[in-house]
């Protein structure tokens, strides 16, 4: 959310929407984030983040019966 607030690129592109979306217009890709809560300014301190301790990534194979 705060570097959404930051200035959008000078290159931003525009993309075709699919008809049954926004009636087909043209949108300029950018930064969209919505909250009902706005904590957060444009000199607000990004936060640390990330995984914390050992992690493993493991697949599971799911069988669905029809």
């Amino acid at each position: 959310m705060i570097g959404d607030k930051q200035p959008a690129d000078a290159n931003v592109r525009e993309v075709n929407c699919p008809p049954g979306f926004l009636g087909g217009q043209k949108i300029k890709t950018g930064r969209y984030t919505f909250s009902t809560s706005d904590p957060y300014t444009i000199g607000s301190a990004l936060l640390p983040s990330g995984l914390l301790g050992p992690v493993q990534i493991q697949s599971m194979l799911t069988q669905i019966n029809p």
